[in-house]
């Protein structure tokens, strides 16, 4: 290991050093446990104590071993703190995926209601429509019964439905029967099995022989009804029903 090959190495240097300083030093000067001794004038030993070179040694060791020993300390604290904070970071990882889990499934759940709710509400939409539509036939029907006939003008139209649906622009449209009262008038087509429904309302749209308020309804057989108003009159509206309480 680097720190263990450093300490010894100093130990090393410091004896070297101990030896070399006994082997240069005076032949007549020696060296005790606690120190040196000298010889005075008079040849007289005189004690003159220096630092033990062991002890010195010793001191150089600890002196190094304490750095680096805190250094290892500070490292150790500082790892435990890294771990500490990277146990702290997976935690609130784990807690931000089941947030983010959770409101996944909520939204997804929310869409099925939505969906749901879209469903309801695009089949009572269709379901009112018709009970309009229904509604709104029934009155037309009924003001067609009641009303009387203007001769002249019933005539007039019904001519004109003849001639209008010979034209080349409305062929497949074959025209059952008519009749008109005073202000309006009660149509009844076929559609031929190479007209479509929707072929058929585009090109009467466009080439029918009126010019009146228009309400029509086709079954599944290609039968189609139609009520026009007379011009300057408007087709009459189902009565609007009070909503209960």
């Amino acid at each position: 290991m680097p720190k263990q090959v450093m300490l010894i190495t100093g130990g090393m240097a410091a004896a070297a050093i101990a030896v070399l300083l006994v082997l240069l030093w005076p032949a007549n000067q020696y060296d005790h446990e606690a120190g040196h001794t000298t010889t005075s004038q008079d040849g007289a030993p005189t004690p003159e104590t220096f630092p033990d070179a062991g002890a010195s040694s010793a001191r150089t060791l600890n002196a190094t071993h304490r750095p680096e020993q805190a250094n290892d300390e500070r490292l150790v604290e500082a790892l435990a703190g890294i771990g500490k904070r990277l146990t702290a970071l997976a935690n609130n990882q784990e807690r931000m995926q089941r947030e983010l889990d959770r409101l996944a499934q909520r939204q997804a759940e929310d869409t099925d209601v939505q969906d749901d709710q879209g469903i309801e509400s695009t089949d009572t939409a269709e379901a009112a429509a018709e009970a309009y539509a229904l509604k709104t036939e029934e009155t037309l029907e009924q003001q067609f019964i009641r009303e009387g006939v203007d001769t002249q003008w019933a005539g007039e139209m019904m001519n004109t439905l003849q001639d209008g649906f010979l034209k080349e622009e409305l062929a497949g449209i074959d025209l059952v029967d008519s009749a008109c009262g005073s202000t309006i008038c009660q149509v009844n087509l076929h559609f031929d099995a190479d007209t479509s429904v929707e072929d058929g309302m585009q090109r009467l749209m466009h080439h029918r022989p009126w010019d009146g308020p228009t309400f029509f309804s086709v079954n599944a057989d290609g039968l189609a009804r139609i009520y026009f108003a007379r011009d300057g009159f408007e087709l009459p509206a189902p009565a609007v029903e009070a909503d209960s309480f």
